[in-house]
């Protein structure tokens, strides 16, 4: 179809754009799976949801979805997508899933990353999350071996921790630079896990029973992490300003002061050495005349360097940090004051305080005392890496602007290089302007029953036509096919070019006989549609004593396949003698083109999507969805008991006597 042609370039064409042409992201839109006879599945304990694609925690799955027998939306691209709950109703518990999916190589140190995906909220969703964000990591379990998720950081935040609210699919791109040898990407909530109530909002979400109702209930597709080296290759994410410009433009270069833990605990598995190394790479980012200071602390601290960064820093930092005798204690307040003291300007330095350590320490009111100070007088903030390890009474902290990083050992590359961000380089994925595909051009074929059985139900199929074709726009294409067990060509114009009364008289002069087939009809009426289906939209309906049942025995695969060509869809009005009410219609249906059925349809749905030509573009009214049989059992079971009632009335009465 054209709209999703037009869409599907776009995609292509940001994807693509980047240098190298490579996504990185394997099984980046869900379409590999090692259950394919599966069309959803959710785990009760971690391992792999799909191909490449990981749950990392128990109890907390997200969804697979291939085509499935339920009401979500269609995928935006093929038939696989993800579906994640990220909040809800239940504020004190919040039951927040991750997804964590594998990078074909890993990336490269420096190198700047276009992120690019595709996003919706749940249309019956009742709720929508903040603080949605993407992490780009080392260690596959990341996530399982992270004892407080809400401290971690994004490596991309999402739509400015705002609240995400399209319930279309929408697409998202954003910039992020390397730490070098990140292998992974994970989707969820990093920060406080508060939802939003839509109707706080003043958005109202689309009814319906399936169990999301009570959650912030989003759906995934087509991942994509491309290298960049054109800073306007990424979509609609700002472009971030080269390193060098930025760097010439900073005056006054901001000052980094280091307090390093250096208590025995840091000797495990290497640590002390690995940050060594991991702070050796961030000082080669920072700019030449950069005022540095190099603390550590045990029992007591220790000032170790204090000068202003030179070619040779780097190898002199490494070099005194190799020779730190590791043991003691963990005596934050001392690292933290030596730190501070270590360099001093005339006026406020906004330089950036960054403490290392391992150890569960507690914020105490001298802690407290020295962090406020040095913000208040100096604007210095305080950036703390708790490795596998956490902070008591941080909140303390939060109202001088304090940042808290709680790294696995084998993040902490990615925590100490993202230490050092550039000004101006974006790290927000931002929503790119939703794409209005649905034209306000619209041709309507009418594919009319005159078979024998019509004879009876003739002029309610012309009433039923007639007020269709009043409720279609002045501007639209009309045909009128009609069938029995062939097909004949009535009428093929410009509604402007035939009057009620004359559409009234053609259909009126037609008679009913013979069998019934109506795939002629339908077959004919699609070769009219794909002759005029230029820079339009082509409504195929179908006027039959026929109800869906019936048409689904019959199947029409024809109608699946025009769709892939042309912007089509297909519906049906059954009539028949049970009801007189609602202009003598008894059943109406919608062509599903991804099952290949006509399904029940209320009547409000059925004319807003043949007669709205202006709709939201960011909604769920132009969002696809699947079919959900469940639903239609219970509809169909619902319209059996009303007609036989009404069928009772008709024929007894209230059965009132004198």
């Amino acid at each position: 179809m054209l709209r999703h042609i037009a869409i599907s370039t776009i995609s292509i064409f940001i994807h693509l754009a980047a240098i190298g042409q490579t996504n990185l992201v394997l099984n980046s839109g869900f379409e590999l799976t090692y259950y394919p006879s599966i069309d959803s599945r959710e785990l009760k304990k971690t391992g792999d949801l799909t191909t490449h694609w990981y749950n990392p925690l128990k109890k907390r799955s997200p969804h697979y979805f291939r085509a499935p027998n339920r009401s979500v939306a269609k995928a935006s691209e093929g038939i696989g997508a993800v579906g994640l709950n990220l909040g809800g109703s239940n504020s004190k518990k919040p039951k927040v899933e991750y997804i964590t999916g594998k990078l074909a190589q890993e990336m490269v140190k420096g190198q700047v990353y276009c992120i690019s995906f595709k996003m919706l909220l749940h249309r019956s969703s009742k709720w929508a999350a903040r603080n949605i964000g993407i992490l780009l990591h080392h260690d596959k379990e990341l996530i399982t071996h992270t004892h407080d998720l809400v401290a971690l950081k994004p490596s991309v935040q999402i739509n400015e921790t705002e609240p995400v609210v399209n319930t279309k699919w929408q697409e998202y791109n954003g910039y992020y630079i390397a730490s070098g040898g990140e292998e992974y990407i994970t989707f969820g909530v990093f920060g406080e896990r508060k939802s939003v109530p839509l109707k706080d909002l003043g958005i109202k979400p689309y009814f319906q029973v399936d169990g999301f109702q009570n959650k912030a209930f989003y759906q995934l597709d087509e991942v994509a992490v491309v290298a960049s080296f054109d800073t306007t290759d990424c979509g609609c994410a700002v472009p971030p300003a080269q390193v060098e410009d930025v760097t010439q433009q900073n005056v006054g270069l901001q000052p980094y002061l280091f307090a390093l833990d250096a208590s025995g605990s840091m000797r495990k598995n290497n640590l002390f050495d690995s940050l060594r190394h991991n702070l050796v790479e961030l000082l080669e980012l920072l700019p030449l005349g950069t005022p540095i200071s190099f603390a550590t602390f045990a029992t007591h601290s220790d000032l170790l360097f204090t000068g202003l960064r030179d070619e040779n820093t780097p190898q002199i930092i490494d070099s005194l940090l190799s020779e730190v005798k590791l043991g003691g204690g963990t005596n934050v307040f001392e690292g933290l004051v030596e730190a501070a003291n270590s360099i001093r300007t005339d006026g406020m330095d906004s330089a950036r305080m960054v403490l290392v350590s391992d150890g569960n320490f507690i914020v105490s009111k001298r802690i407290e005392t020295v962090v406020k100070n040095e913000f208040i007088n100096e604007g210095r903030r305080l950036v703390v890496v708790n490795i596998e390890s956490e902070a008591k009474h941080a909140e303390k902290l939060h109202p001088y602007q304090t940042s808290f990083i709680q790294v696995a050992p084998s993040e902490l590359r990615n925590a100490i290089y993202h230490i050092y961000e550039s000004k101006g380089v974006g790290s927000g994925a931002i929503a790119c302007p939703c794409v209005n595909d649905y034209t306000e051009v619209m041709n309507y074929h009418f594919v009319i029953d005159y078979s024998g059985s019509m004879k009876l139900y003739k002029g309610r199929a012309m009433r039923v036509t007639k007020a269709l074709f009043e409720k279609a726009p002045e501007s639209s294409v009309i045909s009128i096919t009609a069938f029995s067990t062939s097909s004949q060509e009535l009428y093929v114009g410009r509604k402007a070019d035939i009057t009620l009364a004359e559409l009234d008289k053609l259909l009126r002069d037609y008679k009913a006989y013979g069998g019934t087939n109506p795939t002629p009809g339908v077959r004919h009426g699609l070769g009219v549609a794909e002759r005029m289906a230029e820079n339009r939209f082509s409504h195929l309906i179908v006027i039959t004593d026929l109800n869906a049942e019936n048409m689904n025995e019959i199947g029409f695969p024809e109608i699946s396949r025009l769709a892939e060509r042309i912007d089509l869809d297909a519906s049906s009005v059954a009539v028949d003698l049970g009801s007189t009410a609602d202009l003598m219609v008894s059943g109406r249906t919608q062509f599903d083109l991804t099952r290949g059925i006509f399904r029940d349809v209320s009547r409000t749905k059925f004319e807003r999507d043949l007669f709205e030509t202006v709709r939201s573009e960011c909604d769920y009214t132009t969002q696809y969805y699947h079919y959900n049989p469940a639903n239609d059992l219970l509809k169909k079971e619902a319209k059996n008991v009303v007609r036989s009632i009404f069928r009772e009335f008709m024929e007894h009465g209230f059965g009132l006597s004198n």
